[in-house]
């Protein structure tokens, strides 16, 4: 009795990956609509409208988390909501940095959002 190969062989499945890779590179190119460009290289490019877009939804966060973190305390609740708060405003920092910050590092944008030491954040040369 013979097994039957269910979907590519690794080789196939490394050729069609790449396939896909350029297909998608290609249809960036001559899709002047689009506005998410994902990379072979794993990279994305965003239009200048996605980009406004994701700016203003992470102040909108921040503002909210401002408002949180400004509530008056009752029975504790409120310091919940402060840390809450805090960590929205942190995130949604790291957020609007990474989209619009060009001379923020990668791995300072890493620390804030997995809350890790530098030391602690795995990979080799970080930007």
């Amino acid at each position: 009795m013979t097994k039957k190969a269910h979907g590519p062989a690794r080789g196939q499945a490394a050729a069609l990956s790449k396939t896909n890779q350029t297909t998608t590179a290609m249809t960036a190119q001559t899709n002047p609509n689009a506005c998410l460009i994902e990379h072979a290289n794993g990279g994305i490019t965003m239009s200048a409208r996605r980009t406004h877009v994701c700016l203003n939804a992470a102040w909108e966060v921040e503002t909210l988390a401002h408002l949180l973190a400004g509530l008056p305390d009752r029975d504790g609740v409120t310091l919940a909501m402060r840390g809450i708060a805090a960590r929205l405003i942190q995130l949604s920092t790291a957020l609007s940095d990474g989209l619009s910050n060009a001379v923020e590092p990668t791995l300072s944008l890493e620390c804030t959002t997995y809350v890790k030491m530098r030391g602690e954040i795995e990979g080799g040369n970080h930007d």
